[in-house]
């Protein structure tokens, strides 16, 4: 902690709204969170300070169902599906060109049991 208030959330007739958070200390937003109904719906994280989303995470129910992650170009070069909250398959697109190269697939405690070459 840097001694310094790094989350923020915003609230509508007591109900949460959205929320932003510095997670690396150094001063700048990096997270944004959005809700409805008071659960959470959306994470949009910037990892490196560039002002650019790198990772947008979805939910349902307040549950993890997807994460996608995106190239500086603004190209989804990875996304992860997710089953009651566990990683069920992910897909990569390994020379961003836009297009998913492989497609990994998980077993419920979230191990590898295959990766598949896409067309």
């Amino acid at each position: 902690h840097d001694g310094r208030m790094d989350e923020w959330y915003f609230y509508k007739n007591d109900i949460i709204v959205r929320g932003k958070s510095d997670d690396n200390f150094d001063g700048d937003i990096d997270t944004w969170y959005r809700y409805k109904n008071g659960l959470i719906v959306q994470v949009d994280i910037d990892l490196n300070s560039d002002e650019d989303i790198d990772i947008v995470e979805y939910y349902k129910n307040g549950v993890l169902i997807r994460k996608e992650w995106y190239s500086k170009k603004g190209v989804l070069k990875k996304k992860e599906n997710f089953e009651r909250g566990l990683k069920k398959d992910t897909y990569h697109d390994t020379n961003t060109d836009g297009k998913f190269d492989y497609k990994s697939i998980y077993n419920s405690f979230e191990e590898l049991i295959e990766t598949k070459k896409m067309d």
